[in-house]
């Protein structure tokens, strides 16, 4: 070997207790800055949170106070928490003209369980649990997980998938994404979803006095014990519906699909509406029939069963 090279490569070679102590002195930056903030607040207040990208987790517990933990990105200027009239502001702010692909902050937030929460994100995961206040959750591309006891429920994203768990009894539930899917389950009252080619699915025990489902190209499956003198409402273009009741419910049934086919397992056989055309209806009034349900679907099958008749 060249005696010039070794002696280049011995002058500028660092030792390895210095090159190991360099790296670790970058990590921090590298994994951004570790967040412990506490507020005090209102067993019932309104806690509103914002962020870009990355999570954020929300849990209940028994103090009045609300925790902030997790990791704020290295591209975020600071993490803003602020008193407000009706509670706690908790926002991620990035620097002016912040564009292109950027490192998210992992936010860990506790909160009162009778707080009213409000979260806003664009490509940000969202999962909040144990809570009984008021909940509207938002986000564009994000995820949206939710389990609780809430009687107000709002959960939405454009892209991401919506997901409910729980309720109160009576609760007002609305879901909606346009690309993801809505899964819930367990449910207590009045529920609006929708979507644009996502699925709808409400599987397991659920109670509904009330519920309008529409998509598009997507699929809906209903399964729940019906309300009395309640109306239930199920849309699509393209997507299959398929009901699952406990019982025969005392209701009355109107049910049509332009060229889908319908099939029950109660009531009279599907008539098609012309001897010229594909569509199929069916009409069907069950005991006092003071309940209405109504199906529509332009080319998606339709079908009803009840599990005991």
């Amino acid at each position: 070997m060249n005696p010039l090279a070794i002696f280049d490569m011995k002058r500028f070679a660092l030792p390895a207790g210095l090159l190991l102590a360099l790296l670790a002195a970058s990590l921090p930056a590298l994994a951004g800055t570790p967040i412990d903030k506490t507020v005090a607040a209102s067993a019932n207040g309104k806690v509103e949170v914002s962020s870009i990208a990355g999570s954020i987790k929300v849990t209940a517990w028994n103090r009045n106070e609300v925790h902030i933990g997790g990791t704020l990105s290295r591209n975020a200027e600071r993490l803003a928490v602020e008193k407000t009239s009706g509670g706690v502001s908790i926002r991620v702010v990035l620097p002016e003209h912040t564009s292109g692909n950027m490192e998210g902050s992992d936010l860990d937030i506790q909160l009162p369980a009778a707080s009213q929460l409000e979260v806003h994100t664009v490509s940000a995961d969202i999962d909040a649990g144990g809570l009984d206040g008021t909940v509207r959750l938002e986000s564009v591309s994000g995820n949206v997980t939710l389990v609780s006891q809430s009687a107000n429920i709002y959960a939405n994203s454009i892209s991401g998938d919506v997901s409910i768990t729980g309720s109160a009894p009576n609760a007002k539930i609305e879901a909606h994404s346009i690309s993801g899917k809505v899964r819930m389950e367990k449910l207590n009252g009045d529920l609006r979803a929708g979507a644009t080619s996502g699925n709808i699915e409400l599987t397991g025990e659920n109670s509904l006095q009330g519920a309008k489902l529409d998509t598009t190209s997507g699929d809906i499956r209903f399964a729940a014990a019906l309300g009395t003198a309640s109306d239930y409402e199920f849309h699509s273009v393209s997507g299959n519906v398929a009901l699952s009741l406990r019982k025969i419910p005392a209701a009355t049934f109107d049910v049509s699909s332009f060229s889908g086919d319908i099939d029950t397992d109660f009531g009279p056989k599907p008539q098609r509406t012309s001897e010229f055309a594909p569509g199929k209806e069916w009409h069907y009034r069950s005991g006092s029939g003071n309940t209405n349900i109504r199906i529509r679907t332009l080319s998606g099958d339709i079908r009803i069963r009840a599990t005991t008749h």
